[in-house]
C-alpha cells in the first residue's frame, strides 16, 4: 500500500503552494475602490476572446467562428529518447470552427477541427488528428440547471507521453468517446451537482519499426464515473465544498479472453474513490481561489497488483494582478493509468503556473512553468525492483501579436525534461514553433 507519502517532497512543496494559494482568502476586498474595476476583473484571456468575439459571424441565434492556423516547428527530439536524439522540421495546419450559442437562457457551444502534420525529414510521425465537441446548458430555473456534453475525437500518442507505447515505429492512433451529464439544484445557499460520465479508450495497432503490426486491443477501455458535490455559500465571496467520486475503469480484454494483455499478463482493471472538502474564495474578480484536501483509493481485484492508498489534494490559483497581468497556477495529485510490466499505477502530484501580460493592446506575452513528481506503485512479487521515479519539467514562452482583428501572428519555444533512472523513459526535448492564424 503506498501509504506516508504526504511526508515526500513533491507533497510539501504541494502544501506549501495550497497554504501560498490559500493566503489570499481571507484577504479583505479593496476592488471596490477602484474606478477601473470592470476592467480590472477581466482576466487577460477574457480579454482576448472577446477581442474575437467582434469578428465573429452570426448566425441566426449562433455566433460561428471558422479560423485556420497554419504552425512551422523545429523539435530537437522528435523520438522523445535518452539517446541518439534526432531532430526534425514539421508544419501544422490546423483549420477549426466553433459555434456558439447567443441566446438569454440555455447555451450551447459546438466546435470542430482537424490537425494535420508534415514532418520533412520523419515522415512516420505525420499524423492526423480531429474531433468535434457539444457543451449544452439547460436552465430549468434559476435554481436548477442541467449540462449535457459530448466528444468523439481520433487522436495519436505523444511521444513524450509516460504511458505511450515506446516500441512503436509511428505514434500510435486511437479514439476517445466522451459523455457527460450533470445536473445542479440550489436551495438558497446550499447547492448541490449530481453528474456522471462515461469514457471510451480504443486503440489502433502499432505499427513497429521493423514494418510488423501489434495489436493494441489489450488497452481498449471504457471508464465510468459518478460524482456527487454539495456547497455552502457563506456569502457572496466565499463558499465552502465537498465532493466525492467514484470511478470504474474496466479493459474489454480479462484474464482468459484471446489476446489478454501478451506482455504483463495483468488485469489493470480497477475502481477508485476520492473524496474531498475545500473551499472556494472569489476577491470580486481580482483573486479567487480553491482549495481542497481528502482521500483517495486505488482498488485492483488483480492479486498482483498494489492498491493505492493516498492523501489528496487539490489547489487553483487566478489572480488578476493589474488589469493587464493575469496569474493563474494550480497544484495537484492524481494517478496515472501504466501499461509498464513492473507497475501497477503513477502517483503523480503536478504543480503548474501560467502568466499572461498584455504588453500591448495587439501584443500579448505568456510564460509558464510545470512540475511533476511520478511514483510508480511497483508490483507484488517484486521486493527489491528498483522504483524508477521520475521528474518532468516543463517551461514555455509565447508571443501573440494581432497584426489585424481577424489575423494573429505566434511565436512560441517550450522546454522539457523528465529525469529518471529508467533511461528508457528519460528525455530532453526543444521546440520553437511560430505560427499564423485567420479568424474568416
Amino acid at each position: 500500500m503506498l501509504k506516508r507519502v504526504p511526508t515526500s517532497q513533491p507533497v510539501r512543496l504541494a502544501v506549501l503552494l495550497v497554504v501560498v494559494l490559500s493566503s489570499g482568502i481571507w484577504l479583505p476586498s479593496a476592488a471596490s475602490a477602484q474606478d477601473d474595476e470592470d476592467e480590472r476583473g477581466q482576466s487577460v484571456t477574457d480579454r482576448e476572446k472577446a477581442r474575437l468575439e467582434h469578428v465573429t459571424i452570426p448566425v441566426g441565434g449562433f455566433a460561428l467562428k471558422p479560423q485556420i492556423e497554419v504552425d512551422g516547428s523545429y523539435d530537437d527530439n522528435i523520438f522523445a529518447t535518452d539517446a541518439d536524439r534526432r531532430g526534425d522540421f514539421y508544419t501544422t495546419v490546423h483549420p477549426s470552427i466553433d459555434a456558439r450559442s447567443l441566446w438569454s437562457r440555455h447555451s450551447l457551444d459546438i466546435k470542430a477541427y482537424f490537425d494535420h502534420d508534415f514532418h520533412a525529414k520523419y515522415s512516420s510521425e505525420d499524423t492526423s488528428e480531429y474531433g468535434i465537441s457539444a457543451d449544452g446548458r439547460y436552465d430549468v430555473s434559476h435554481q436548477t440547471r442541467i449540462y449535457l456534453s459530448g466528444s468523439a475525437i481520433h487522436t495519436a500518442e505523444k511521444r513524450g507521453n509516460l504511458s505511450s507505447f515506446s516500441n512503436s515505429g509511428e505514434p500510435v492512433r486511437y479514439d476517445s468517446f466522451q459523455g457527460l451529464a450533470a445536473i445542479e439544484q440550489n436551495f438558497g445557499a446550499l447547492g448541490f451537482r449530481v453528474e456522471s460520465r462515461v469514457r471510451r479508450l480504443s486503440y489502433s495497432d502499432a505499427i513497429l519499426a521493423d514494418g510488423s503490426v501489434d495489436s493494441q486491443k489489450f488497452r481498449d477501455q471504457t471508464i465510468v464515473s459518478s460524482a456527487l458535490q454539495a456547497s455552502y455559500d457563506l456569502n457572496t465571496l466565499t463558499q465552502f465544498v465537498i465532493r466525492g467520486t467514484e470511478e470504474s475503469r474496466r479493459y474489454d480484454l480479462r484474464p482468459g479472453d484471446p489476446g489478454f494483455d501478451p506482455v504483463t499478463q495483468i488485469d489493470r482493471s480497477g475502481d477508485s474513490t476520492r473524496i474531498e472538502a475545500g473551499i472556494v474564495r472569489d476577491l470580486t474578480g481580482l483573486l479567487s481561489t480553491t482549495v481542497r484536501v481528502g482521500y483517495l483509493n486505488f482498488r485492483y481485484p488483480d492479486p498482483q497488483l498494489r492498491n493505492i492508498n493516498a492523501f489528496s489534494y487539490y489547489g487553483s490559483l487566478n489572480w488578476n494582478v493589474t488589469p493587464l497581468t493575469t496569474v493563474s497556477g494550480s497544484a495537484q495529485r492524481t494517478v496515472d493509468a501504466t501499461t509498464s510490466p513492473y507497475t501497477a499505477g503513477n502517483l503523480r502530484d503536478e504543480i503548474s503556473l501560467t502568466v499572461d501580460h498584455e504588453l500591448l493592446r495587439t501584443l500579448v506575452i505568456s510564460g509558464n512553468a510545470r512540475v511533476a513528481w511520478i511514483k510508480p506503485s511497483i508490483l507484488k512479487g517484486l521486493p527489491y525492483a528498483i522504483v524508477a521515479s521520475s521528474r518532468e519539467q516543463e517551461i514555455g514562452f509565447e508571443a501573440r501579436y494581432y497584426f489585424l482583428p481577424r489575423l494573429r501572428f505566434t511565436g512560441n519555444y517550450n522546454y522539457q525534461t523528465r529525469e529518471s533512472s529508467n533511461k528508457a523513459i528519460a528525455f530532453k526535448e526543444n521546440v520553437i514553433t511560430v505560427g499564423v492564424s485567420y479568424v474568416f
